[in-house]
């Protein structure tokens, strides 16, 4: 990405083009983010979060690349000059999580029908968030699951989706034997 961008001025459409197929999963980061922090305590905050990862999810489950974005919106301009360095601060932490993280299972995690069903996956996670987000710690749970599979597919590392969606599959079980 940083060397795609130049001391031009970019849009914000351009990012989603460079990007490519990834960008839906970093899309996901965002808000699996602010479920984690504290700002994913506030009441009401689960659910309008848990409302865009279900709409970025459904893009994923019908094997698209990219959200539609208005054009208002795609078209809004980002300075590279100013875009570059920020990029390039985060190149460490992003150098720190493919190390960490790598290239295993990559079949898995860049076959098109696993990325759907992460986004099935990713999709009920969203829809237990917003109708169960009154459990404690039930969104905590899930945000970090999905933050999970948005890295997985990120750095196309199959284990973590695995983990991630047998993770999920974990998170249900306990959840059926709690409510009954």
């Amino acid at each position: 990405l940083i060397s795609a961008v130049d001391d031009q001025n970019l849009t914000i459409g351009d990012l989603f083009l460079i990007s490519g197929s990834r960008g839906l999963a970093v899309l996901l980061l965002l808000p699996s983010l602010l479920l984690l922090m504290p700002f994913g305590f506030f009441p009401g905050s689960s659910t309008i979060l848990g409302v865009i990862v279900l709409i970025i999810s459904t893009y994923m489950m019908l094997g698209r690349t990219s959200v539609p974005l208005p054009k208002r919106i795609s078209r809004i301009s980002l300075p590279g000059d100013k875009l570059k360095p920020g990029l390039a601060r985060m190149l460490p932490l992003s150098l720190w999580i493919d190390n960490w993280l790598g290239r295993r299972l990559v079949k898995v995690a860049d076959n098109k029908y696993i990325v759907q069903f992460s986004g099935a996956v990713v999709a009920l996670q969203a829809l237990l968030i917003i109708v169960v987000g009154i459990i404690p710690g039930m969104p905590t749970i899930l945000s970090f699951i999905m933050l999970m599979t948005a890295l997985g597919l990120i750095v196309h590392d199959g284990l973590v989706l695995v983990l991630a969606h047998t993770g999920f599959l974990g998170t249900i079980i306990v959840l059926i034997i709690v409510l009954l």
